[in-house]
């Protein structure tokens, strides 16, 4: 891993997965050079791995008493956050099923039982729940009449409008519960362009996991894996959370490397497929296939997704936001994506229509120049804004 810091090194090994010979022998060779002990703690809050940072350096000598008791604590209170997800999902799941509505849960609990058999080892901060387009309505009445509030449309309700608003540029609605904060993101979608997993925008192959008896419907293996490339990529793999659970996915022997990157390039994503395995090769020492190897090193749009994607995994400027680099770099790769002109050309327009501060501005009939006009100082202005806000978090602490 050049070029990474040996801090970072230190998290990766203690995000390996499993708890094999091969992980402790990394943790040991990792933290055997000099170690920045509060850099480590940063990085494995930033990078929102701390249950694994805090298994993985426990009883370790050299590591600072108060570092590895805060980090214990953290795992702990998140542990618990994940059981009290873990309850929520379960009591969601019920009401959907009474309701006779659709439902498949996506991420979250089902991903921490089938990657590491533990709700306690994946940090969790939302329930992500996929129901079909057509029932986003009463899907929405329904969690709203259970405690929650739309973050889209007027009082907390989803309005028709609001839906529209949504599906034109979005593929999921945000609820958030008025008493315990918990968020769900209600999808209608796993990707908002149709070139991307076509397959799964009309037919969600699922599986049943059990928590103990009961049981939770969540995505097949298959299409877990495809949908977490392009969930990865999307955010350039900025979070070392994202490529752990690809990487504890295919270590738990859900899945053949091979047949999943199949899988995978049947959803018309093989050039994301080739990126994860290549970074979860070069971060975790996953055993992929010599030949995708050379695929990725063959081809200039995948070498440039790594590229970026290192970058984004390595950057960090003291906060957990985002920098202007990090979202333009997004939006760049997402031209990479496919080889595919006319998904090239729905990009860009993608692209440049996304712009929170004008996705509610209607036009006037035969204004809408005004509309490309206001883009460009509207999102000067939000990147001032952005620039300015992290400066002043900085400046405060």
């Amino acid at each position: 891993m050049s070029g990474f810091s040996p801090e970072f090194r230190l998290l990766a090994a203690c995000c390996r997965w499993p708890e094999d010979d091969a992980r402790a022998a990394a943790i040991a060779a990792a933290a055997a050079g000099p170690v920045d002990w509060q850099q480590f703690e940063r990085l494995a809050l930033r990078h929102r791995v701390v249950p694994l940072a805090a298994r993985g350096i426990r009883g370790r000598d050299g590591v600072p008493a108060e570092v590895a008791a805060r980090l214990a604590e953290r795992a702990s209170a998140e542990a618990f956050q994940g059981l009290a997800l873990t309850a929520e999902t379960l009591r969601l799941q019920g009401l959907f099923n009474a309701a006779g509505l659709p439902l498949t849960v996506a991420k979250g609990v089902p991903l921490a039982l089938l990657a590491y058999g533990n709700v306690g080892l994946k940090t969790s901060r939302d329930i992500n729940l996929l129901t079909e387009r057509a029932c986003m309505l009463p899907a929405a009445r329904l969690l709203e009449a259970n405690g929650y509030r739309s973050l889209v449309g007027d009082d907390g309700v989803l309005t028709e409008a609001g839906l529209e608003h949504a599906l034109a540029f979005e593929k999921d609605v945000s609820f958030v519960h008025r008493k315990n904060d918990h968020i769900v993101e209600l999808h209608f979608a796993l990707a908002r362009a149709p070139q991307l997993l076509p397959g799964l925008a009309h037919h969600i192959p699922t599986q049943e996991v059990l928590l103990g008896t009961r049981p939770i419907r969540t995505l097949e293996t298959g299409a877990y894996y495809a949908y977490l490339c392009l969930h990865g990529i999307r955010h350039t793999w900025g979070r070392l959370k994202w490529l752990t659970d690809v990487n504890a996915l295919l270590r738990s022997g859900a899945g053949d490397v091979a047949a999943l990157h199949a899988r995978a390039t049947a959803e018309g994503i093989p050039r994301l497929s080739l990126v994860a395995l290549s970074l979860a090769h070069e971060v975790f020492g996953l055993e992929v296939p010599p030949v995708l190897l050379a695929e990725a090193r063959r081809s200039l749009p995948v070498r440039m997704m790594v590229a970026s994607a290192r970058r984004s995994l390595r950057e960090w400027d003291g906060s957990d936001q985002w920098s202007e680099r990090s979202m333009i770099r997004q939006r760049l790769n997402q031209l990479l994506y496919l080889e595919d002109a006319a998904y090239v050309r729905s990009m860009l327009r993608m692209i440049w229509a996304d712009d929170p501060d004008l996705r509610g501005l209607q036009s006037p009939p035969g204004r809408a120049l005004g509309y490309h006009l206001l883009r460009v100082p509207s999102w000067i202005w939000r990147m001032s804004r952005r620039t300015l806000s992290r400066k002043l978090g900085r400046s405060a602490k």
